[in-house]
C-alpha cells in the first residue's frame, strides 16, 4: 500500500483592485483594473451585462473561458492570462485590445463589467464592478483641406493669404472619422450611422454639392446658393459659429471649425466676356459674393501704377465701375482685383488680362483742312494728304498686325504709315508712347468715295473706329500749266464731287461749287463739255467730273500766277464744311505781244541803215524791229509814220500781212524781226516814226515804241510834233539868182566889185554841198576856172519845200 498527502485550496484569490472605465467612442468602452495581489494568482476574465447593472452570474470553478462564452446573461468579453500579481491592466472592449472582444458595442447602449480573479487551482472570486458605461460613435475630425480649382486658397494658406473658396470650386476635406455616407445622406447633420452633413458656418452644404465621402475625405463643391461669407470658427454646428466643420452620424467635429471663406468670383466682365473697354467706358464686372456693400476695385498690372476704379454701382453679383483714365498709355493690359467690404473678410478676387481698347481721340489735318477731314496723299507734292492719330493705347509699335485702313464708305482701303514727321504730324510713323499714328490718306481710294471711317487695329487685332472722315477735293494736275483768256484747261484730281453728284449747268458758279483762278471765278459757261476725241478735256462726256474738271480760263482774270482752286459742296469758307482743294500752280499768259525791240530804219534795200535825224535819196524806207510775245502766236508788225510836224494819232501807215508786205511771223518762243517797207515818201519831207506788234489771231497788239525815245515830243501817245527821226531828199538842189555886187551888199542890188574884191550871192532850194569857182576868163558855158573853193552852208533848209536860201561868199 502505499500513502499521499494532498493539500486541498479552497481559497478563492483576491479580488481586482483600482478598477475603473470610460465611455468609449464608436462602440467601445475602455476598462482598467490591478490584478490580484494573491500568489497563486493566474489570470483575469470580465463578464458584461448589458444594462445597467450586472446580473447574478459568475464563472464556474475550475473553468477557463474564452471572449464570447456566455454564462446566462453575461458575456465573457476580456480574458488575461499572462498578467502577474498585482498588475495595472487596461483592455478595450469592442477593440480588441487588451485581451479584450473586438466585437463592436453598440453606441448609446449601457454596458455593465465586473472583472474576476481566478487562482492556480482553478477558484474564482466573487468579482470585482468595474463599471457601467455607454459607448458612443466618435466624432469627426476633420484636420485640412485643399482648393482643388485655386490652390492658393487651401488651408494651409490661412495664417498668411487667406483660405476658402469660390462658388463653383472644387473643395476636399482630409480627417478622420467621417464614416461612410452615402448619396441622399450627406446632408443630414442630425442622423444616426451612415448620415452627415457639411457645414459653411450656419449654412449646410446641400447633398447634390457633395460630390464624394469616405472615412477621411470629402469633397464638396461650394454651391451656388451659398448665403453667408463664412470665416475663423471655434466650434462646429453653433447658431453663430463660422468656418467648415463636419457632422457624421449627428455628431459634430469636437476639434471645431477650420477657418473657411466663401470668396467672392468674377464670372464675367462686360462687354466681350474676359473685359475689354476704352478708359472711360463703363463696363460690368459680373460674379458672386461681392456682399451687397461696397467695396473697393483696382486695375493692377498696368505699365504704370494701380488705378483706383469710380464705382457706379455694387451688388452682391454685379458691379459697374468706370475704367479709369491714369492707365498708362504705351500698355494694353490690367488685371481687375475687387476687395469686398472690411464686414465680409475684406477677401478679394482678380481677373486678369482686362484689355484696354485703343481710342482715337481726334485726328490732325492740314491746315486748310476741314475737321476730320484731308485730301488723298501726293507723294512728294505736299503733306495735305497726311493726317495723324491721336489717342490712348494704340500699341508701342505697329507690329505685325497692326494697321490703319479707311473702312466703311470707302471699302477697307489700306493707310501706309509715314515715316516722316511734318505737315499734320507731329510724331512721325507709328508712336512708341501709344498716342499717335502718322498716315497716308491713301490714293487708292475710289474718287467717288467721300466719307467714310477710319479703323485702327493693333498688333492684338483690337480695333477702334473713328466714325466721321472726310476725302477732300485735291488738283494733281493742270493741263496745260499756263495759258490765256478762254483757253480750256483740264483739272485733274480726284473727288471733285463733294456731294456725290457732280454739279452741271448752271451750278458751277455758285458760292457751293466753283472753279478759280487765283481769284477770278470762272462762270458756268465756261466750263466745256466735249466727247468723242481725244486729249484732255475730250471725250469725258462731262465738264464737271469726280477726276476732271473741263474750264476755260475766265474772262477778267490777270495775267500772271493764278493758281487754281476747286470748292465743291461746301458750306460757309472758311468752316467745317467749306471743302476746298489744294491750290494748283497756274500761270496766265497775255495774247497781248511783247512792246517791239530794237528799231531800226533802212533805206529801200533793207540792209543800209538811215542814222537817226539824217535823209535818204529814195521815196522809200524799210523799218524793222525784233518782235516777242508771251505765247506762241503769229505777230505782225504795224507802223505809223508822220511828217515831223504833224502829230501822231494812231493811225496805222503800214502793217506785215498787208498789200505788198511781208508776210506776218510765227513766234514759237524765239523773238522774230518783223519787216515794213514804206514807199511813196515825200522828196524834202523830214519824218519821224513809231511801230507796235499785233497778235494776228485777236487783233491785240502792244504799245506803240517810237524809233527815237530819246528825241523831243515823243510822248505816248504823241500830241506834239517831234524831231526828225529821217527825212527824204531825193532830188538836186537848184540854184538861182546868182549876183556879183560889193562886198558891202546884202542882196543882189546890182552894184559894182570893187577892183579887187566881189561878193557872189546865189540862193538854193535845200540844204546841199556848194560850190563857187571863178576864173579870169569864163567862156559861155564853161564851168572851168583857175581856182575853186567849196562852202557848206545851211545843212537843213529852215523850212523844207520853201522858197530856198540865199548864199553869199566873198572873193
Amino acid at each position: 500500500s502505499g500513502s499521499a498527502t494532498v493539500t486541498v485550496d479552497n481559497l478563492s484569490p483576491s479580488g481586482a483592485t483600482a478598477t475603473s472605465g470610460t465611455d468609449g467612442e464608436d462602440a467601445q468602452a475602455t476598462l482598467n483594473w490591478t490584478t490580484s495581489s494573491s500568489s497563486d494568482f493566474s489570470r483575469s476574465v470580465v463578464l458584461r451585462w448589458t444594462g445597467a447593472s450586472a446580473g447574478a452570474e459568475v464563472p464556474a470553478e475550475g473553468t477557463d473561458y474564452s471572449n464570447g462564452n456566455a454564462i446566462t446573461t453575461a458575456t465573457v468579453v476580456c480574458v488575461r492570462t499572462a498578467d502577474a500579481a498585482s498588475t495595472a491592466v487596461s483592455g478595450v472592449d469592442g477593440a480588441g485590445t487588451g485581451g479584450c472582444s473586438a466585437t463592436a458595442l453598440t453606441n448609446g447602449q449601457a454596458y455593465t463589467y465586473k472583472a474576476f480573479q481566478k487562482d492556480s487551482n482553478g477558484n474564482y472570486d466573487v468579482g470585482v464592478l468595474i463599471g457601467t458605461f455607454t459607448p458612443v460613435a466618435s466624432g469627426p475630425d476633420a484636420t485640412s483641406y485643399v482648393n482643388d480649382t485655386e490652390g492658393a486658397l487651401d488651408s494651409s494658406a490661412c495664417a498668411t493669404t487667406g483660405c476658402g473658396g469660390r462658388i463653383g470650386q472644387s473643395v476636399t476635406l482630409t480627417g478622420t472619422t467621417f464614416g461612410t455616407v452615402s448619396v441622399g445622406s450627406r446632408a443630414n447633420c442630425a442622423g444616426g450611422a451612415g448620415t452627415g452633413c457639411l457645414r459653411i458656418a450656419n449654412y449646410t452644404v446641400p447633398d447634390g454639392s457633395v460630390t464624394a465621402w469616405t472615412a477621411t475625405s470629402i469633397t464638396f463643391t461650394v454651391p451656388a446658393a451659398i448665403s453667408v461669407f463664412a470665416g475663423a470658427g471655434a466650434t462646429c454646428g453653433a447658431a453663430g459659429s463660422n468656418g467648415l466643420c463636419v457632422t457624421a452620424a449627428g455628431v459634430n467635429d469636437t476639434s471645431g471649425a477650420l477657418e473657411f471663406f466663401v470668396y467672392p468670383d468674377i464670372t464675367s466682365i462686360s462687354p466681350s466676356g474676359s473685359g475689354e473697354a476704352k478708359e472711360g467706358d463703363s463696363i460690368t464686372i459680373t460674379g458672386t459674393r461681392f456682399d451687397a456693400t461696397q467695396g473697393t476695385v483696382i486695375f493692377q498690372n498696368c505699365a504704370g501704377s494701380d488705378q483706383t476704379a469710380t464705382v457706379g454701382s455694387w451688388a452682391d453679383t454685379s458691379i459697374s465701375v468706370t475704367v479709369p483714365s491714369g492707365i498708362a498709355d504705351n500698355d494694353d493690359s490690367c488685371d481687375i482685383k475687387v476687395t469686398r467690404a472690411a464686414g465680409t473678410g475684406s477677401k478679394t478676387v482678380t481677373s486678369t488680362a482686362f484689355t484696354v481698347l485703343p481710342d482715337i481721340t481726334s485726328i490732325s489735318v492740314c491746315t486748310d483742312c476741314v475737321i476730320n477731314g484731308a485730301r488723298e496723299h501726293a507723294s512728294g507734292v505736299d503733306t495735305d494728304g497726311l493726317i495723324m492719330l491721336n489717342g490712348k493705347h494704340f500699341g508701342t509699335s505697329q507690329g505685325v498686325n497692326g494697321a490703319v485702313e479707311f473702312t466703311g464708305g470707302f471699302g477697307t482701303v489700306n493707310a501706309p504709315i509715314h515715316g516722316t514727321a511734318e505737315g499734320a504730324c507731329a510724331t512721325s510713323g507709328w508712336a512708341a508712347a501709344g498716342t499717335s499714328i502718322c498716315v497716308e490718306v491713301s490714293p487708292s481710294i475710289s474718287n467717288s468715295a467721300y466719307t467714310g471711317t477710319v479703323t485702327l487695329t493693333r498688333n492684338d487685332f483690337k480695333t477702334n473706329v473713328w466714325t466721321d472722315f472726310r476725302i477732300l477735293p485735291r488738283i494733281t494736275s493742270n493741263a496745260p500749266t499756263s495759258g490765256i483768256i478762254t483757253d480750256l484747261i483740264q483739272l485733274t484730281g480726284n473727288h471733285f464731287c463733294q456731294s456725290g453728284t457732280c454739279p452741271v449747268s448752271p451750278n458751277r458758279s455758285n458760292s457751293t461749287d466753283n472753279v478759280k483762278f487765283g481769284s477770278t471765278q470762272a462762270l458756268d459757261g465756261d466750263f466745256v463739255t466735249q466727247t468723242g476725241g481725244a486729249g484732255a478735256c475730250d471725250g469725258a462726256g462731262a465738264a464737271w467730273a469726280h477726276g476732271e474738271i473741263c474750264v476755260k480760263v475766265p474772262a477778267g482774270t490777270p495775267t500772271g500766277s493764278q493758281p487754281t482752286k476747286v470748292r465743291s459742296g461746301a458750306g460757309a469758307c472758311p468752316g467745317a464744311t467749306c471743302y476746298e482743294s489744294n491750290i494748283k500752280g497756274f500761270t496766265v499768259l497775255t495774247s497781248v505781244p511783247d512792246d517791239l525791240t530794237s528799231p531800226l530804219q533802212y533805206k529801200s534795200d533793207g540792209s543800209t541803215a538811215i542814222p537817226v535825224g539824217t535823209g535818204t535819196n529814195e521815196t522809200a524806207a524799210v523799218f524793222k524791229a525784233s518782235m516777242s510775245a508771251s505765247i506762241n502766236s503769229t505777230l505782225c508788225l504795224q507802223v505809223e509814220n508822220a511828217a515831223v510836224a504833224t502829230a501822231f494819232n494812231g493811225t496805222v501807215t503800214a502793217q506785215e500781212g498787208g498789200g505788198g508786205q511781208e508776210a506776218c511771223k510765227s513766234y514759237t518762243g524765239t523773238p522774230v524781226t518783223g519787216v515794213v517797207t514804206l514807199t511813196g515818201l515825200a522828196d524834202g519831207t523830214s519824218y519821224h516814226w513809231r511801230a507796235r506788234v499785233k497778235n494776228n489771231a485777236t487783233g491785240e497788239t502792244s504799245n506803240w515804241v517810237s524809233y527815237d525815245p530819246g528825241a523831243v515830243q515823243d510822248e505816248n501817245p504823241p500830241t506834239n510834233p517831234a524831231s526828225t527821226d529821217y527825212y527824204v531828199d531825193a532830188s538836186g538842189p537848184v540854184i538861182s539868182s546868182v549876183c556879183a555886187v560889193n562886198p558891202a551888199a546884202s542882196s543882189c542890188d546890182g552894184s559894182t566889185p570893187t577892183d579887187i574884191e566881189a561878193q557872189i550871192r546865189w540862193t538854193t532850194n535845200e540844204s546841199a554841198n556848194e560850190q563857187v569857182a571863178y576864173g579870169t576868163t569864163c567862156p559861155t558855158g564853161q564851168a572851168s576856172a583857175a581856182a575853186t573853193f567849196t562852202a557848206l552852208t545851211n545843212k537843213k533848209p529852215a523850212s523844207p519845200g520853201g522858197s530856198g536860201t540865199t548864199h553869199a561868199q566873198s572873193m
